[in-house]
């Protein structure tokens, strides 16, 4: 099966309901403080990398505050520069989801991820583009990894917490360091190494993520 590995930066975050909580991707309003900044995705047929790609968005309509420039480093004027239109962006992705069939989406707390990419395939337009991901299989190496892992939560030694995409690799891959980019082309291939990790580990039946048309 043909995997796609996505991670996004983006200028905030979306309203949610509670933790893990998404409004439904159709309702703009609510993704209006997290408008896509930048996006890397990977396609895979098994573990063969077949494409790479990374774009920086230009802002339109929306800001990149400084608070947000310290967690990515894209400054607003280097994306208004340098960047890409949003519809020239959504419509390669839409190119190599149709030239690659591409039937699973991977990514580190995958509904974070998918929603922001669907919200604003939903603002352009792209409907076929929307349903194609909307099809596919999401697996969260983020949600997988919580038992394999087993850090206790702050908030409840007693439970084990969602491992970052840091701790997982750096646990998965001993003697190695996982250094804090927030850039979305370092952080796929480390997603995407975790997730071939993880299913040698034969838990990838664990990686399993159903919510994502909630």
């Amino acid at each position: 099966m043909t995997t796609i590995f996505i991670d996004t930066e983006t200028s905030g975050l979306p309203k949610t309901r509670g933790w893990d909580d998404y409004y439904s991707y159709t309702d703009s309003a609510k993704y209006d403080s997290s408008r896509l900044v930048q996006i890397c995705w990977i396609v895979c047929d098994g573990e063969e990398v077949k494409v790479k790609k990374t774009f920086t968005v230009r802002p339109e309509g929306f800001e990149i505050s400084e608070q947000v420039t310290k967690i990515h480093g894209i400054t607003h004027e280097h994306a208004c520069l340098n960047g890409d239109s949003l519809d020239s962006v959504l419509k390669e992705l839409e190119a190599d989801i149709k030239a690659n069939n591409i039937r699973r989406l991977v990514a580190h707390n995958v509904r974070f991820d998918f929603n922001i990419v669907m919200s604003e395939l939903h603002r352009q337009k792209m409907l076929g583009a929307a349903d194609m991901m909307g099809s596919m299989k999401l697996k969260c190496t983020m949600s997988a990894s919580k038992d394999v892992c087993r850090i206790p939560s702050k908030w409840n030694p007693k439970q084990f917490k969602s491992p970052s995409l840091k701790e997982l690799y750096e646990f998965l891959h001993p003697g190695e360091t996982f250094e804090l980019k927030h850039r979305a082309d370092w952080d796929t291939e480390h997603c995407m190494k975790c997730y071939f990790a993880l299913r040698k580990l034969a838990l990838n039946a664990e990686c399993d993520e159903d919510q994502h048309k909630k």
